[in-house]
């Protein structure tokens, strides 16, 4: 387990083989929302710097306010870094957005917009082969998407949805076909917002079991998560975020930590 006793104090360049490797590396990412002069203090996040592993799932913990969904948005680009730098396989996002899936929080979606699941799930299959095709050729892709998207929606047990209107599902069902489209997809990275916030046990259940089966066959989980008993038994690994990185390692040494303590006081969960 890496304890970080502070905010790095450079920001070196990303060149190690294992930086080249890691599915998501963040580097002294800082964000603040209500600049005043630079001052640190009105920071959300505060060179912020973690490598994620390949073929784990990983939690992103951390009190209310603390930049759990910061870092994660920085990350992507969803708000302005002030200083720092992430790579996804290296890469700048840019040049492998397709390897890499987001699902938001759920309060961020507009769930009134007229679409439907199976549609939903589609945006995901698209292979973006461009407007230039030939008709035959186009309807193949249309065909190969389709197959995509009910493969999608029955691995989650969403197929009997299909043409139901998004905004009309539980909000369990609404995860469920985002994570759909995420399979769709076919990305090797998977970044997640409060997954499983608000919604059924069922739907829970049915997306950890996704999720897990997704890193064990090698792709990556990382999931903004609230709850450390579950984090405790369902992730491997656990990241703990209090304004910059405090601590990151497998998921049992994390909680039982001095800063998960020091972070969460008597909430920290005592693992064992």
């Amino acid at each position: 387990m890496n304890v970080a006793r502070g905010p790095r104090a450079a920001s070196p360049s990303i060149s190690t083989p294992s930086a080249a490797q890691a599915p998501l590396e963040i580097l002294d990412a800082t964000v603040v929302y209500r600049a005043v002069r630079g001052d640190a203090s009105d920071a959300a996040l505060l060179e912020a710097s973690v490598a994620f592993q390949s073929g784990r799932m990983t939690a992103i913990v951390g009190p209310n306010g603390a930049g759990k969904s910061t870092l994660l948005h920085a990350a992507l680009g969803l708000v302005p870094m002030l200083r720092g730098e992430a790579r996804f396989f290296g890469e700048p996002l840019s040049a492998v957005r397709r390897r890499v899936a987001f699902l938001p929080q759920r309060e961020s979606i507009d769930w009134d917009f007229p679409i439907t699941a199976v549609e939903v799930v589609r945006m995901g299959a698209t292979s973006g082969l461009g407007w230039w095709m030939p008709a035959w050729l186009d309807g193949l892709r249309g065909a190969q998407e389709g197959r995509r998207a009910r493969a999608a929606l029955e691995a989650v047990g969403m197929h009997e949805f299909a043409r139901r209107p998004i905004g009309e599902l539980s909000g369990g069902q609404q995860q469920r076909v985002f994570l759909a489209r995420a399979l769709a997809q076919e990305a090797d990275l998977l970044l997640l917002d409060e997954p499983f916030a608000g919604i059924d046990a069922t739907s829970e259940a049915v997306l950890m079991a996704e999720l897990q089966r997704i890193a064990s066959a090698g792709g990556t989980v990382i999931a903004v998560h609230h709850d450390l008993e579950e984090v405790a038994a369902r992730f491997d690994r656990a990241v703990l975020v209090d304004r910059t990185i405090r601590a990151e390692g497998p998921a049992a040494e994390v909680l039982a930590s001095d800063a998960t303590r020091e972070v969460f006081g008597a909430r920290a969960h005592r693992v064992g």
